[in-house]
């Protein structure tokens, strides 16, 4: 949904890099998964919209990686 679009966030915690969404269904709709409100199963099918949107990025993702770290590298000395 459009609210559901609207709260990914993107962070970091030590060396690890996230993408996350605080929406109760946004694990289930990205990943796919079962789910039983009331006791009654049924099965959401996976529709990936942050994985097509990360891989079709992912080129410049790994560009600004790099250029950070480059930054990083030459503030601390290191060549």
């Amino acid at each position: 949904t459009g609210k559901m679009a609207g709260l990914w966030r993107a962070g970091s915690s030590g060396n690890t890099a996230f993408v996350r969404n605080r929406h109760p269904g946004a694990g289930v709709q990205e990943f796919g998964g079962t789910i039983r409100p009331r006791g009654t199963p049924f099965t959401i099918r996976a529709q990936p919209s942050m994985t097509r949107a990360l891989e079709q990025k992912e080129d410049r993702i790994v560009e600004i990686v790099s250029d950070a770290l480059d930054d990083l590298a030459r503030r601390c000395g290191w060549r």
